[in-house]
């Protein structure tokens, strides 16, 4: 499936947030390691390999799982610290992104297989197109 403008857009602004907060070093405090799960979820919903990702973040694909896992437990308690932690960038995240749209007609239409309809069904899921 083409990326659509919107997506990559996305994945510029996600791009810039990590060498803006430096989340490619190899740190493991805590602020750090919570912006990074969450920037690595958020590239995942724009239907990002994990393999790529993991390029983004000189990590490998298990540590980009065990990211996305981690972020989703913690949103689901609903942690306060990584509430907290993650405050910032997603702030950054959501008003460089404010007046891109993605649009589901659009990724239907360039999608090119099985494969491209379950990354719009996971981006449905995720909530992608409710923004």
């Amino acid at each position: 499936m083409k990326t659509i403008n919107s997506d990559k857009s996305k994945v510029s602004n996600a791009i810039t947030l990590i060498d803006k907060y430096n989340l490619s070093s190899r740190s493991r405090k805590r602020e750090l390691v919570g912006m990074r799960s969450y920037i690595m979820f958020k590239l995942r919903s724009l239907g990002m390999s994990l393999e790529a990702i993991g390029k983004l973040f000189d990590r490998d694909h298990a540590t980009v799982i065990h990211a996305i896992k981690k972020h989703r437990t913690y949103t689901q308690v609903g942690d306060v610290i990584y509430r907290t932690d993650i405050a910032q960038i997603k702030h950054d995240f959501i008003a460089m992104n404010k007046n891109i749209q993605s649009s589901i007609f659009d990724d239907v239409l360039s999608a090119n297989d099985y494969t491209d309809l379950l990354v719009i069904k996971q981006k449905i899921h995720l909530g992608v197109y409710l923004t």
